[in-house]
């Protein structure tokens, strides 16, 4: 049934015995995957890189060793955003199977603090994770690029966020692009804005969320980005913020 369905909306079958490897194994190394899956090990990597575009995983790298790990099967359905038709149908099909794939991952005790996601898709995890945790209150500092990199979605996630009552404080570049982008983003509700101090601009996304801390780089070649899991590194993150913030600039 699983297999059947992740077929049918488009994944290559090495794509579904890596990922659906990875939801029972948790964070593992490529050669792992290799035995748990069954697929060669030099396909496994481009299976991995393919599945990291989709956003369906994410890698982190300790002690020089590249860990590899599945993100949450709801993401699937992130992969029928693109295709207009038959998305009910297709979307109807994976809401079937996702207490099956959830059940794999709730079964895993290990849990990374770190996430790394690549590709444009991956940015939009990560915002997504931010519309998931809730927080009360959303910190940004943005160089401006987010229009150039996705430029339909971000009004999308802003209204999202509003609706959601995420309350957002975002800094941006004093440069053309930030105050294009400031422009458009300060009249969403629950948005106030700042520009950094002039000479003080960072080509570097930087989140803070309840205890996450995301550093992005928006390159139109090869953006990525990073999740922290933890309360020091966030509210260490946190206290940067608030020193930008009181000598910035309206």
């Amino acid at each position: 049934m699983i297999e059947k369905t992740l077929k049918e909306i488009g994944l290559p079958e090495n794509e579904i015995k890596v990922y659906l490897a990875l939801l029972e194994s948790g964070p593992s190394l490529a050669g792992i995957i290799t035995k748990k899956s069954g697929v060669h090990r030099a396909n496994v990597y481009g299976a991995l890189d393919r599945l990291a575009e989709k956003g369906l995983v994410s890698f982190i790298v300790q002690n020089n060793r590249k860990y590899f790990q599945a993100t949450e099967p709801s993401k699937i359905i992130n992969i029928l955003q693109d295709k207009k038709s038959q998305i009910e149908q297709q979307e109807q099909k994976i809401k079937e199977i996702l207490p099956e794939l959830e059940v794999k991952t709730k079964l895993l005790k290990v849990k990374l603090n770190a996430q790394i996601f690549s590709g444009k898709q991956g940015l939009r995890m990560i915002l997504d994770d931010v519309l998931k945790t809730k927080p009360k209150e959303w910190l940004d500092i943005t160089s401006g690029r987010t229009l150039e990199i996705l430029p339909y979605y971000m009004d999308k996630w802003n209204k999202l966020r509003t609706d959601k009552k995420i309350k957002a404080r975002v800094l941006f570049n004093d440069t053309s692009e930030g105050r294009e982008r400031e422009a458009k983003i300060k009249q969403f509700k629950l948005t106030e804005t700042k520009f950094l101090p002039k000479g003080f601009v960072t080509p570097t996304h930087f989140y803070v969320y309840e205890n996450k801390a995301v550093i992005s780089v928006w390159l139109e070649e090869e953006p990525f980005g990073i999740i922290i899991e933890n309360k020091a590194v966030a509210d260490s993150f946190r206290n940067y913020f608030e020193y930008l913030w009181k000598i910035a600039g309206k």
